[in-house]
């Protein structure tokens, strides 16, 4: 499970995650896009307590973050799209990349445009 909340007053996105969630936040950079890896912890949720506070980072209008659980092939990183609508991704990652013996969920949301 991970849980991500954007601030758009201070430009900030929280986050904190546990399992098997591949959690990215797409940018643009001087030198085109850059893909970050948003730090997730292992382990499963609810089998044990641990006190881990959420981290942060600061985000940029137009900025886009994805999630997928575990049934989604991480090939899926190669094929993300800057200027693909939010919706239009997510249903084409989950098409590209599900697989066919485990569930899987895709979210694509572009940050305060």
């Amino acid at each position: 499970m991970t849980v991500a909340r954007f601030e758009s007053h201070g430009r900030t996105l929280d986050w904190l995650g546990t399992g098997n969630i591949k959690t990215v936040l797409l940018r643009r950079s001087a030198h085109g896009f850059t893909c970050t890896d948003l730090l997730t912890y292992s382990g499963v949720v609810g089998s044990q307590v641990t006190k881990r506070g959420s981290l942060q980072t600061e985000v940029t209008p137009g900025d886009v973050l994805i999630l997928a659980t575990d049934g989604i092939d991480r090939k899926f990183i190669d094929a993300i799209r800057y200027e693909e609508a939010p919706q239009a991704q997510a249903d084409r990652l989950l098409a590209a990349y599900r697989s066919p013996t485990d569930d899987a969920l895709v979210l694509v949301a572009r940050l305060g445009r």
